[in-house]
């Protein structure tokens, strides 16, 4: 019998091997990619009449990100660089999304790009990830990101992909000498090295999960405040108004074998001063359940004063 059958569907992709850009001027886009995005050269193109290539490679786990650079035959036809927008006016590229491994690699270089005065574009949290929005020197739209931790948002995937919350653009870009590389206008004060009091609280937020998810007691101790007033209700108990209290039922908690995982996204904070509510969704066991979460600063950061957990009716 023939085995040359056709196949019924497509078969799954490795994933995406390469990019390649087309560009006006490769020596100002090899050095946007190589000096502000920290990529790599690890080869390029022998020269063709008419044509240049060369490719900027990131190692990244087991596999690498390459962006190839392609020069445009007759720049001055190309006409100007266009302004990326995430609306698009028409078909075509909208942004190719460059993630770094955690998040202070992730400010580290959001501030690395203030510093060299990259305009942000766009800035927002998604349910999965933090983003800041710029262009090349050719316009082609970059997201650079970090990616949450995958028990924020695995309980509830389809609201984290459509969860998205904008963000001042803080940053005003200063001119470094590369082409598309500027300052624009409508955007706010000079950026420090941080993004904002929203991403301090939402990581803060989910050190408590991940403390949780991994029955952490370390962390889950770190977390709270030592000399502020803490308190804790966790669902169907009396309240807990004293630190050792709190940290009791944590070890107990945590000490727990068949204690069900919780699972937390959905975060909103709002900001009071020195104080600042957490307000998140909690998955346990397939029951829905609503989260309070206060911090207040001590010595300099946010530390845990008050959590509160408990069932909301299915929608």
């Amino acid at each position: 019998m023939s085995t040359n059958v056709a196949p019924t569907r497509a078969s799954a992709p490795a994933g995406v091997s390469h990019l390649v850009l087309n560009v006006r001027d490769i020596e100002a886009s090899h050095r946007f990619w190589t000096e502000i995005m920290g990529f790599e050269q690890p080869a390029a193109m022998r020269p063709r009449a008419g044509s240049r290539c060369d490719s900027t490679g990131a190692a990244r786990r087991a596999t690498t990100t390459t962006v190839a650079l392609a020069q445009v035959r007759n720049p001055a036809e190309a006409g100007e660089a266009g302004k990326w927008s995430m609306a698009g006016s028409g078909p075509g590229l909208n942004h190719v999304a460059i993630a770094y491994p955690d998040r202070d690699s992730w400010l580290q270089q959001v501030a690395h790009l203030q510093a060299n005065g990259v305009t942000f574009l766009m800035r927002g949290e998604h349910g999965m990830s933090h983003s800041v929005y710029i262009a090349d020197p050719d316009g082609h739209g970059i997201e650079v990101l970090y990616d949450l931790p995958e028990e924020v948002w695995e309980g509830d995937l389809n609201a984290a992909f459509n969860y998205f919350k904008p963000l001042p653009r803080d940053g005003a870009g200063r001119r470094h000498g590369l082409p598309g590389v500027r300052a624009g206008p409508g955007v706010g004060s000079a950026y420090t090295g941080r993004m904002s009091e929203t991403d301090d609280l939402i990581a803060a937020n989910q050190r408590l999960y991940a403390a949780f998810t991994n029955r952490d007691l370390e962390a889950m101790e770190a977390l709270w405040a030592n000399r502020l007033p803490v308190g804790c209700i966790h669902p169907g108990w009396m309240p807990l108004t004293a630190r050792e209290a709190v940290l009791a039922s944590w070890r107990s908690i945590l000490a727990n074998p068949d204690q069900p995982r919780v699972v937390a996204g959905g975060a909103v904070v709002h900001m009071l001063g020195e104080t600042a509510v957490v307000y998140c969704r909690e998955l346990v066991s397939g029951s829905p359940l609503i989260a309070t979460n206060v911090f207040a600063r001590e010595d300099g950061e946010w530390k845990l004063v008050h959590h509160q957990s408990g069932p909301v009716a299915q929608a």
